[in-house]
C-alpha cells in the first residue's frame, strides 16, 4: 500500500520541479524490515515539450525515487534504493507519447545480498495516450523498466478522469517478464499483480 503527496515548487513555465514523499508498506503486517521504515522521498526536474520556444523539442526529465531512510550494511539490509533516472519524451500525432531513458540505483539495496548481475541499472520506456476517440477522460499507458530487481516490470494500465482533479487508474504489473529463473528460484519482484491508484489534485 502506498500513500503519497507530490508538490510542484518552481513557478517557471519551461522548467518544473516537483518533490514528494511516500508511505509505502507491505500490507501493514510489519513482517519485513521495510515495513518498519516506510518513508521514501522523490524528486523530478523536467521541461515540457517545445520548451523555451524551440518547436519540436522533446520533453526531458531527470529525477530520483525510492530514496529510503534505512541502511544497515552489516545486515545487508537497506531501503535506500536511491534510483536516479533520465528520460526524454515526445508526443506524435495519432501514436501518442513515447518516452525512453535509463536509471541507476544502489547496488546494495537493489541486489539485496545476491550475486545477480544487472540488478541496479537498466532502461525505462513507455507509451501513453489519451483515447479521445472514445472520451477525453480515458487514458491508456504501457511502461517497461528493466533490471533484475523488485522494480523491474512490464505494466499495462488505464485511467478514467471523473473530474478535472480526480482520476482512477487500474493496471496489471508483470515483474521481470524476460527473467529466466533457475529451478525453484523466485522471479525478482514476485508474481504478477494488479494495481488500483486514486489521484487527487489540489
Amino acid at each position: 500500500f502506498d500513500a503519497g503527496v507530490v508538490v510542484g515548487v518552481l513557478p517557471f513555465e519551461n522548467l518544473k520541479l516537483e518533490i514528494g514523499v511516500d508511505y509505502l508498506t507491505s500490507n501493514l503486517q510489519n513482517d519485513n524490515f521495510g515495513d518498519s521504515h516506510p518513508i521514501y522521498f522523490n524528486a523530478k526536474l523536467a521541461t515540457p515539450e517545445d520548451a523555451f520556444g524551440i518547436k519540436g523539442m522533446p520533453a526531458f526529465a531527470v529525477g530520483a525515487f525510492n530514496l529510503g531512510t534505512y541502511d544497515k550494511p552489516e545486515l545487508a539490509r537497506s531501503t535506500r534504493q536511491n534510483i536516479i533516472y533520465g528520460l526524454a519524451g515526445k508526443t506524435f500525432p495519432v501514436i501518442g507519447r513515447l518516452s525512453a531513458g535509463g536509471y541507476y540505483g544502489s547496488e546494495r539495496a537493489l541486489a539485496n545480498g545476491t550475486n545477480l548481475k544487472n540488478m541496479n541499472s537498466g532502461v525505462m520506456a513507455s507509451w501513453d495516450r489519451t483515447i479521445s476517440e472514445v472520451s477525453d477522460k480515458l487514458w491508456l499507458g504501457v511502461d517497461y523498466m528493466s533490471g533484475n530487481n523488485a522494480n523491474g516490470a512490464l505494466s499495462v494500465g488505464g485511467s478514467w478522469a471523473f473530474t478535472k482533479n480526480i482520476s482512477l487508474l487500474m493496471g496489471v504489473i508483470t515483474y521481470n517478464p524476460f527473467y529466466k529463473p533457475s529451478q525453484g528460484e523466485a522471479i525478482p519482484g514476485g508474481k504478477p499483480a494488479y494495481t488500483t491508484q486514486l489521484y487527487i489534485n489540489f
